[in-house]
């Protein structure tokens, strides 16, 4: 329900009202909101003063905070006597006041305001003017010929300390909206002006309030069936509170006393729901670890108003502790908390689930941590093993490669064509195992390098190692087209490493093309930069990509293309460990297509792995 002053904002051109008052404090909580709801609407506003003065209102108005005296300037407050209103010809003329209400109404509205506020005090016809007998005539013709046609709001004011009873009803006939206490009535005793104003008044009367008696008793009736419906849905409400798993509860603050406890209380916590007397009885079961914080954080949160959840531990009636999630919500009263009303869940179990997982998860922590060690000393040996490999193992394959050499060199004479056969055998493996040897180290550099991320300008970086990648004798049957290539963050010399790779193997398997083509392209792709190498090769069967970039994994035989199948894995562990993805497509006999994608973003000074 709106309150008064909502009630009177909310009030439209053409609403006719009697205020019905029997203290200053009414008269004021009415009047007051009535005119600064006008002026602050844009609406010309008059005052029509009797039993107060002139200076006695404005007063009243710059206390409320009006700047009256620049109202009046301005010209759209005015405040004048009755005598300059009501009784201006010596006498009471209700069709004069009305003409001069319309007269008024028309000059706000050509002034450019656009509607005309009016109140006035009645004492005035307690004095005896000539044609004050007229005035339920006047209050029930302004009904009729003022405010249904013009942009008029009034209020007629009635001490009720002053006029007669018989007056009090006439007055409530004849107006259609009603203020009394706090409240705007809608007035269904009001009077049609037309019946009222009629011959056979009386018997319109009679039959208007045995309609309204009628009316009554048919209110009464619905009001009492409205009141057994609700009093039967609030039941079944309450059996479905007290059978869910929450503790309902309601506490008020004034009285300090739990005015409800739902009987779930007893099988989730142990208690009888009579054992809540006061705020007392719950902050001693708090547990005592908790007990301090909670009694702090929940009288702020109560002192500003302001609902709160919150979880905390409970000491069960047989000992045992059970973990609570209160849910609150707090009522004002006048700015001040009145009461608290909430629910408790006990989640218990909830707790128990997660201490659980927090102590698997730091036992997977321990596992991770002991994993990592086990992972580390692998590496090292790892790293041993590459330099047995690049010092150890190297140094003996030289000796061989450099005997075969001298051999064929010195006693190539004296060995038969076979002898050469297999000399020139022995040469080519040791240069295929001082590749493979090689292309392990870089795969191993890739792994362990330590990242160190910049912007690089990857067109150039591309056109530079197609320079070296090219052989003298083969540019003339190579077309490479470099796209312009969008910038990509990563660690140079890794990056270098991969397109490298790309590179060096679309030249070598496009050697079987009498014209081999080539295009390096990239692309912007949902937070991605995207690179891509195609040819126009001997391409790959599809149903083995899955292992083109593993180690050791070769599509093509060694007599028909060479190599160590060990390039690729390293374009993988490169892009991987810059977080991005690489993946391939093609055909035999169609060429190849071998994309990689780095994520868009800011340069890092370092990254370690």
């Amino acid at each position: 329900m709106l309150s008064l002053q909502e009630s009177i904002k909310a009030l439209e051109p053409h609403d006719h009202l009697c205020l019905i008052y029997e203290s200053y404090e009414e008269w004021k909580k009415a009047i007051v909101p009535f005119m600064i709801a006008g002026l602050d609407r844009g609406d010309k506003c008059l005052y029509v003063v009797d039993s107060s003065t002139a200076d006695q209102i404005r007063i009243v108005f710059r206390e409320a905070g009006l700047d009256v005296e620049k109202l009046e300037q301005k010209g759209q407050l005015a405040v004048v006597h009755e005598t300059q209103a009501y009784s201006r010809e010596g006498f009471f003329d209700p069709d004069s006041m009305i003409r001069l209400l319309i007269e008024e109404t028309e000059k706000a509205l050509d002034q450019g305001y656009p509607a005309l506020r009016v109140t006035g005090e009645m004492s005035w016809v307690l004095r005896g003017y000539v044609g004050s007998d007229r005035l339920l005539e006047y209050e029930a013709k302004l009904n009729r010929d003022l405010f249904p046609h013009y942009p008029c709001t009034g209020i007629c004011q009635y001490d009720r300390n002053k006029f007669a009873p018989s007056i009090i009803k006439g007055v409530i006939l004849t107006h259609p909206l009603l203020i009394k206490g706090e409240q705007i009535y809608k007035n269904f005793y009001y009077l049609d002006p037309e019946d009222y104003l009629g011959h056979e008044k009386s018997g319109r009367e009679v039959e208007h309030w045995l309609e309204n008696l009628e009316r009554e008793r048919c209110d009464r009736e619905e009001l009492k069936l409205r009141q057994d419906q609700l009093e039967e849905s609030m039941g079944k409400y309450r059996k479905l509170a007290e059978s869910a798993g929450a503790i309902l509860w309601e506490y008020d603050i004034l009285q300090d006393a739990w005015t409800y406890v739902a009987p779930q209380v007893k099988w989730i916590l142990g208690y009888d729901p009579e054992e809540w007397e006061n705020l007392s009885f719950w902050t001693r079961h708090i547990h005592p670890e908790d007990r301090e914080w909670v009694s702090q954080y929940c009288a702020q949160c109560a002192e500003r108003g302001e609902d709160h959840v919150f979880e905390y531990r409970f000491l069960r009636k047989d000992g045992s502790v059970a973990w609570l999630q209160d849910d609150v919500n707090v009522e004002l009263k006048n700015g001040k908390p009145v009461k608290l009303r909430g629910f408790m869940i006990d989640i218990t179990e909830r707790k128990q689930a997660e201490n659980a997982l927090r102590n698997l998860n730091q036992e997977l922590e321990r596992r991770v941590r002991e994993r990592t060690a086990q992972l580390e000393a692998s590496n090292r040996e790892m790293e041993a093993f590459t330099y047995s490999v690049s010092h150890d193992l190297r140094s003996p394959l030289r000796a061989v490669e450099g005997f075969t050499r001298i051999l064929l060199e010195e006693y190539g004479e004296v060995l038969d064509e076979e002898g050469h056969r297999l000399l020139r055998v022995i040469y080519d493996n040791t240069q295929q195992m001082d590749q493979l040897i090689t292309d392990l180290l870089v795969l191993s550099r890739a792994t362990r390098h330590q990242i160190r991320k910049e912007t690089v300008d990857m067109t150039g970086l591309v056109k530079a190692i197609c320079s070296e990648v090219v052989p003298e004798d083969g540019r003339g049957r190579l077309d490479i087209t470099v796209g312009e290539l969008p910038e990509g963050i990563g660690d140079p010399t890794l990056l270098k490493q991969a397109w490298q790779n790309l590179l060096s193997n679309a030249v070598k398997y496009t050697e079987p093309r009498d014209k081999a083509l080539i295009e390096v392209g990239g692309y912007f792709d949902n937070g991605e930069q995207v690179y891509y190498v195609k040819d126009n090769g001997v391409g790959f069967d599809p149903q083995y990509i899955h292992k083109i970039f593993g180690v050791f994994q070769r599509l093509h035989g060694t007599g028909e293309f060479t190599g160590t199948g060990i390039g690729l894995a390293i374009v993988q562990r490169v892009i991987e460990r810059h977080d991005g993805k690489v993946w391939a497509q093609g055909s035999p006999g169609e060429g190849a297509a071998f994309y990689f994608s780095l994520p868009a973003g800011e340069s890092k000074e370092v990254q370690d792995e």
